[in-house]
């Protein structure tokens, strides 16, 4: 799962752990199981990070820290990272996370805010699109230049930094309108696999 997305079987986990199916089966009824354990396992992973950048002193450093470790979980494992890119059969499960994370992102984003350190115009909801931003990058660059990713992040890092900004055009989507963007992406995707 870490290297071939969500493209595996419970033979290439078991292969992987080093043991036999049966083994796995007895764990996990079915490879949906698995995946759902697994992206409830990178939720609490996520939410103990955010957590964690809540307590730092500098705001803006812990949002960074933040999307250093999102990113990081998204390169070392390809599965995670299309779990978190919304696979279809996730849904449910992204828009738990989503809603899980949000009162803590949004005060992280506040705190920044106040604090002088992001540009004007920025939401917490733009931390969405970055996401989905850096887990595109990986995706195109794994192959090539595993670390690529962190190139973008820097650059999206100080495109939110209130130092030197210039006006942004257009504005952050609110939660409802990421929600609907998310679904409509999920939608064509959808139609154009069948």
């Amino acid at each position: 799962m870490a290297l071939s997305g969500l493209d595996f079987s419970m033979e290439d986990i078991a292969r992987e752990a080093g043991c036999g199916v049966g083994t796995i089966y007895r764990r996990f009824a079915s490879k949906d199981e698995l995946l759902h354990h697994q992206f409830r396992t990178l939720r609490s992973q996520v939410s103990a990070v955010a957590e964690a950048a809540m307590a730092h002193e500098d705001a803006l450093a812990g949002l960074e820290a933040l999307m250093v470790k999102l990113g990081t979980a998204m390169a070392g494992n390809h599965g995670l990272r299309d779990l978190v890119m919304g696979s279809p059969q996730f849904r449910a499960d992204a828009l738990a996370a989503r809603r899980q994370l949000r009162p803590v992102i949004t005060a992280l984003f506040t705190r920044a805010r106040d604090a002088g350190q992001l540009r004007a115009g920025i939401e917490a909801t733009d931390l969405s699109i970055i996401v989905a931003l850096m887990a595109e990058v990986i995706a195109l660059t794994a192959s090539a230049e595993p670390d690529l990713w962190r190139r973008y992040l820097a650059i999206a890092i100080d495109g939110i930094r209130s130092t030197n900004a210039q006006p942004l055009t257009g504005r952050a989507p609110t939660p409802r309108e990421l929600t609907r963007m998310i679904q409509l992406k999920k939608a064509r995707h959808l139609h154009t696999a069948t």
